[in-house]
């Protein structure tokens, strides 16, 4: 967001040459301590609870991968959804090879893509959604607001000095986009529509279509995969979005229903205001929420009054795919959907301000002083507003950074007991503990241990509690143990063993069950408990929708 202000008629004599040379060096240094005071606080408020909220997602997927990457284990096209390309995997590994195997490398690489990000716009700085969605869990999609805004960001400036050869770049970037996850494909006809308003004429030029090419061989890997495996990112994309929809209805029905949907969460996206409440008009009624989306939206008509529709023409083909490919709209996991859009709608804000300032700039009775600081007041005001809802969902979601403490607890004290040649095995009906995303206990623990290279694999079978199946939904008590079977298995384990468990190891470890309600007596020297589960109702779409049904998160 930039602005110029009204050059002053006062003519050079009447102001000291001293004065003039300080205002020249402070015209000249502004810019830059205003830009890195900007990324100062983008780094503050995206390092607040970056390690522990979420709780580990299924980012743990993709995290793996690229270890196994930077181990020279694998070398896929692929993320671990395979319509998702393998961009992030080697981010990763890079991020690996660099740093070692560090804790630090998943969720440390969206925070600093996160900062860069923040040069699109400064409003993004203490943007709520894209902290919480964007710049924490380490998914591919932390990549597609920085890549998006660059791609269109090269699009108006090839426009605006009607240079058909930028298209490559922008093509680049967009490119990259859609890499990063396909949904970004929706920005392309918007991309279309403004080529044809602006630029008709290039269509009869080579230019639009050798940054189509550019685009296709970015993605090169993605088409590969599906050739080779008959179409399978296809399949599971469509897999995926049958699963999204169940329980949201059909046809008609389901996509009115996620225009409404995404209208809600893109208020709460754009305002910031993404705190838990009862019901859809407790947002609506609120101007916190409101206001900044009107803003936004009066930046944009702006904009396209002034003959620059880009906002529209990106946004609304692409809202309108969204809902047919998704549907589901919670801030965590599914807000990264949209904060590829937060550049342009702050972009319209910073259009509707800019223009604010220079009429009042440019009045008599108001000035440029009152002006720059009823600037001030309003972006200040925007910016509390949407770090008091972060800081609001962070007190909701208290539980998340418990679960993580306890996580990494669980492996550090398991670490410290077992000796070099005791494997560890999982039972698989860990992964019946959810947590935040669509992450689970057993991903959690099964990747930390693969990260420290501890020898770690899963039991034959499920150890189905003697209480019953697992339930995500109530509280539950996870319990390491060393088993040595020369000792007798213990009668809780033998659901996970085979009918003849000697290819199994003499002593091992694994993990427990037990519902929290149930009493477990005193436990074996070489067993303690780990970890206090919560169904993490404030995080995980997965959780609501089996625990409680309509809650908004």
């Amino acid at each position: 967001m930039t602005a110029t202000s009204p050059t002053t008629t006062l003519a050079p004599a009447a102001v000291p040459a001293r004065w003039m040379d300080g205002r020249h060096v402070v015209a000249r240094v502004a810019p830059t301590v205003g830009f890195v005071s900007v990324l100062v606080l983008a780094a503050a408020a995206r390092w607040w609870h970056l390690w522990d909220i979420p709780s580990s997602t299924d980012e743990l997927l993709g995290v793996g991968r690229g270890l196994q990457v930077a181990r020279g284990q694998i070398l896929p096209l692929t993320d671990f959804e395979p319509y998702i390309g393998s961009f992030w995997n080697y981010v990763l590994a890079l991020g690996f090879l660099l740093a070692g195997p560090s804790e630090y490398v998943g969720r440390g690489i969206p925070f600093l893509v996160g900062i860069l990000t923040v040069g699109a716009t400064f409003l993004l700085a203490t943007s709520s959604a894209h902290i919480l969605a964007t710049s924490h869990p380490a998914w591919s999609h932390c990549f597609s607001p920085l890549f998006a805004a660059l791609g269109l960001w090269q699009l108006q400036r090839c426009v605006r000095q009607d240079n058909a050869r930028g298209l490559l770049a922008s093509a680049f970037w967009l490119g990259l986009a859609v890499q990063t996850h396909p949904t970004m494909a929706a920005l392309l006809p918007g991309v279309g529509g403004y080529l044809l308003l602006k630029r008709r004429a290039w269509m009869l030029s080579r230019w639009p279509y050798l940054g189509a090419g550019v685009g296709v061989l970015l993605l090169g890997n993605i088409i590969a995969f599906n050739l080779i495996t008959d179409f399978g990112s296809v399949r599971r994309a469509a897999a995926v979005g049958t699963a999204y929809a169940r329980g949201r209805g059909a046809g008609i029905d389901l996509y009115a229903g996620n225009i409404q949907r995404m209208g809600l969460l893109s208020l709460q996206v754009v305002s910031g205001v993404i705190d838990i409440r009862d019901r859809p008009r407790d947002y609506l009624q609120d101007p916190r929420v409101i206001g900044p989306g009107v803003l936004a939206l009066a930046g944009a008509l702006l904009l396209s009054r002034r003959g620059n529709p880009i906002v529209f023409l990106a946004a609304l083909p692409f809202a309108a795919m969204l809902a047919i490919l998704n549907a589901k709209y919670e801030v965590i996991p599914n807000a990264r959907f949209l904060t590829p859009l937060l550049p342009l709608a702050f972009a319209g804000t910073g259009a509707l301000l800019g223009s604010a300032w220079q009429s009042l700039a440019a009045r008599p009775t108001v000035g440029p002083l009152l002006a720059s600081g009823g600037l001030g007041v309003v972006v200040c005001t925007l910016a509390a507003i949407s770090l008091l809802g972060l800081a609001g969902r962070y007190d909701q979601m208290e539980s998340s950074a418990r679960t993580t403490a306890m996580l990494r607890s669980a492996v550090d004290s398991l670490e410290q007991a077992r000796t070099a040649n005791e494997p560890i095995l999982l039972d698989r009906n860990l992964d019946r503990l959810w947590l935040d995303g669509g992450g689970d206990v057993w991903m959690a623990l099964n990747f930390e241990l693969t990260r420290r290279n501890a020898p770690v694999s899963d039991l034959p079978r499920r150890v189905t509690p003697p209480f019953g199946e697992t339930d995500p939904c109530v509280a539950q008590r996870v319990i390491v143990a060393r088993i040595d079977r020369s000792r007798g298995v213990p009668r809780w384990l033998g659901p996970g063993f085979r009918a003849d468990p000697d290819d199994l190891p003499r002593q091992f470890w694994t993990f427990r069950i037990v519902p929290a309600a149930v009493q477990i007596g005193p436990l074996a020297p070489n067993e303690w408990v780990v970890l206090e589960y919560e169904p993490p109702i404030s995080g995980s779409a997965r959780t609501v929708d089996h625990c409680a049904p309509g809650r908004l998160i």
